[in-house]
């Protein structure tokens, strides 16, 4: 029973040590560091040009309809996404992650 107790006290130690270890770890920057946001590129797009692009779109739509394509329909995943953080990287053959201000530069001219 001893010999039992010994390898549980053992065995937690280690774990206790590898779990310190990997906090220091992280908490020193070992495993990379969090991205910013990015710098959002352009000007702001005139109000006349938004009107004008509503209006075109309004006199194509069909009568009755209020279908609106938003930002989440065609949308870019930045390193906040779960799935794009895991399936973007390069190394898996995605075309490596984004920055938020991509996101937002996406949905101003796309």
């Amino acid at each position: 029973m001893l010999r039992i107790i010994g390898w549980v006290l053992a065995l937690a130690l280690i774990l206790a040590a590898a779990f310190g270890f990997y906090w220091h770890g992280a908490q020193e920057g070992w495993f990379g560091s969090e991205r910013d946001a990015g710098v959002i590129q352009g000007k702001q797009i005139p109000a006349a040009v938004v009107a004008g692009r509503t209006a075109a779109t309004q006199a194509v739509a069909p009568e009755g309809s209020n279908d609106q394509i938003l930002f989440g329909d065609l949308h870019v995943h930045t390193t906040f996404s779960a799935d794009a953080f895991q399936f973007s990287f390069p190394i898996i053959g995605g075309p490596g992650v984004h920055p938020v201000s991509d996101a937002f530069d996406f949905a101003r001219y796309c």
